[in-house]
Formats: structure tokens, sequence, C-alpha cells
């Protein structure tokens, strides 16, 4: 939190932005819109992605091997450990027809490939979903897959821009780069109408469709003034009305009962929220500062990646129909403490080393990836475990 690149109002709607996610989840009274709280993550994802590229390109130092290996220690880890975790209570608990659709959901999500698998297989129902314990992934997926393109994107643009002589200074080269990501951005967005009509579920889980909200926080790093002093007065109300903007817009679909997928031009106003609290660059913003929220931001991963395996694990006990609002509590505490343990233990386990080849970064987060790979395998081998169930 003490780097100089900690921004506390993004921290802080990294925060509201898991509260939406776990409340829908949740099926929380009034969350029904709690789903767009994804598309904020993704405009972070794209703003933060967009800043680490730029200046290694600017510096003529970027490494997309090092790039792809510190994302991957970010990620890979807490991933590992919650499928492992899952394979090994489900030994002691599920059937083997269970354990079988778990393996094969993990056959896809450990190598961050879920959208595609859940886009033919199941869809976003909630209320079908029981069985579907990395059904959440889908979002990491489609992240993982922006993180090995996106920056091929850019280096192309820039490699091009220099050996054509089109730029001769930074800002001239940042210039370039913001007519790439906009054109790009259009495309993913003309993409996802297309697809919202003719396929709806691709259009929810496929990069295609989902790559503009990821660029639109890369035009505004792009083109937002380097000083926050220079984008005016407004600055401040500019980061309350996207805010407001983020809440509002969750509070409307729920109202109007729009579902996630095919929802198209819904999306507009979380991601335009987001825009403008990225933009604002305010430091001051009271509700983002806040501490529980800040907390919250910091474990925001961890709480996203197990609490879908806590709900859907509470969702077989009967307690959820005996007492639903006590197990919807349950869930949400048992959420917000695995995740911080995941946090304090398994994200730093991945700490990329300040020096060092991409292959130092990343060799603990892929051994890790290879025992998770290798409990799916002998699941899958073993039809299930099958050896666990009466003859």
């Amino acid at each position: 939190m003490n780097s100089p690149d900690f921004r506390a109002d993004i921290n802080g709607l990294r925060g509201i932005s898991v509260v939406l996610v776990v409340a829908y989840h949740l099926q929380a009274k009034g969350a029904g819109g709690g789903f767009i709280g994804v598309d904020v993550f993704f405009v972070i994802s794209g703003y933060l992605m967009t800043r680490i590229i730029w200046r290694g390109l600017a510096e003529e130092r970027f490494s997309v091997w090092r790039f792809v290996a510190a994302r991957a220690a970010r990620i890979w880890p807490a991933l590992a450990a919650m499928h492992v975790v899952l394979i090994a209570l489900g030994a002691l608990l599920l059937p083997p027809f269970d354990m079988r659709s778990l393996a094969a959901q993990g056959a896809w999500a450990l190598p961050l490939l879920s959208n595609y698998y859940f886009r033919e297989h199941s869809g976003y129902n909630m209320q079908g979903s029981d069985d579907l314990w990395l059904l959440h992934t889908w979002s990491l997926s489609v992240e993982w897959q922006f993180y090995l393109l996106y920056p091929i994107l850019l280096i192309v643009v820039v490699t091009l821009a220099r050996r054509w002589g089109a730029v001769r200074s930074e800002a001239g080269l940042e210039r370039v780069l913001l007519i790439a990501v906009v054109c790009a951005a259009a495309t993913s967005l003309g993409s996802q109408w297309l697809m919202t009509s003719t396929d709806p579920e691709g259009s929810f889980f496929l990069l295609s469709a989902r790559a503009w909200e990821l660029l639109a926080g890369a035009v505004v790093f792009l083109a937002a003034p380097a000083t926050t002093e220079s984008r005016g007065r407004w600055r401040r109300v500019s980061g309350y009305a996207g805010l407001a903007l983020v809440l509002s817009s969750a509070l409307v679909i729920a109202v109007l009962r729009q579902r996630p997928v095919g929802l198209g031009a819904y999306l507009f106003a979380p991601v335009l929220g987001a825009v403008l609290i990225l933009w604002a660059n305010d430091q001051r913003n009271c509700i983002l500062r806040h501490r529980w929220l800040q907390s919250l931001g910091r474990w925001s991963y961890s709480v996203y990646l197990w609490h879908w395996p806590i709900i859907v694990a509470l969702r077989l006990t009967t307690w959820s129909v005996d007492y639903p609002r006590l197990t919807m509590v349950a869930a949400a505490a048992a959420s917000v403490l695995v995740g911080w343990l995941s946090y304090r233990y398994l994200e730093r386990l991945g700490a990329t080393p300040r020096r060092g080849p991409a292959w130092r970064v990343a060799t603990r987060p892929a051994l890790m990836m290879a025992v998770a790979g290798a409990a799916a395998l002998s699941v899958t081998e073993s039809d299930g475990m099958a050896w666990r169930a009466p003859e």
C-alpha cells in the first residue's frame, strides 16, 4: 500500500465490485444487478495493465514473457490451491458423477479457458449452477486471454510507428497507442452488439465481446492528463458521479430484472462509472477510502475466487432451505475469512521478485498449477474416484 503506484480509489472500487458480485451470487434482495461488479473489474484491469505495459514500452525495456510471468504469479497460486482443496473435500463428500464434473471443469479452468467450457455447457443461469464449482473462473479466463494478446497488439503498434517514423516523442507514441486502442475497443463493442442477438452466451463469455470493457480502462490511462491538477475542478465531482453511476446501474438492472447474458447497452453505465472514477484519480474520496473497502479491495481477488465454491457447497446442504438468511450470512462471512487467508498465505507465494528472469518469476506458481493439474487428471483417470463407491 506504500507503493507510489498505489491508488486508494482503485482499491476501494475493487472492494465495492467484489461486494456487488458476492451479493448477487448470494441472491441477496436488491442485488440482482450485482454481476456488473465483474465489468468494473475488467475496466480496472485494463487500466492497470496498460500502465505497466506503457512504462516498459516507453523505456524500451518491456518483456512479454516477464509480463505474463508476473500475471501468472498473481493468479495461479490461489487458483491452484482452490482446485486442490475442492478435489480433496470432494473425495470425502461428493459422488463419482460430481467428481467427474469437477475434474472436467478444472481441466478448462486451470489453463484459464473455462469461459469456452461454460459457454458450451451451462450458460450463466444461477438457478441451474449448483454443481458448477468453477463457474466464476470464466472471468479470470477472459482476463488471462487479454493478458496474452494485449501486449502483442501494443508492441506491434509501437514497432510499426517507430519503424515508419510516425512518432518522434513519447507523447506522439502515446497518441498512436490511444488511436489503436480506441479502434480495437470499437471493434470489440461492435462484436458484442452483433453477438447479443446471434450468440448471447458468446457475448457474455468471450474475450472478443468483452475486450472493449478492458480497453475502456486503457483509454483512460492513455488519454488522461499526466497530473491531476490539469483535470480541472470537476475532478472530485467526476469521482463521486462515477461511483453513483456504478451503484445506480446495479440497482436499475435489479429493478428491471435483466439477465446477465445478452445485456448489451446496459453495460455502458457501470463501465462509464468506472471510467469516471479512474479519470478523476481522487484519492480523497471518503467512500472509496473507507477502511473496510480498502481491506476488501486488497483481498478482492481471493474473496472472488473462493466465494462461489463456498456458496455452491452451502446450497448442497439443507441449511440453505431451513435457514436461508443464516446461510447467506455464513457464506458471506466465510468468503471474507477464507479470502483473507488466501490473500495472506497464497497470493504472496507468487510475489514477483524485483529482479531475475521470467522463468524464475513463474516457477513456484507453475509447480502449484502442475500439482492441481495432476489432481484433476487423477480424478478423471479414476472415473471420479469410483473406487470409493460401494459395488
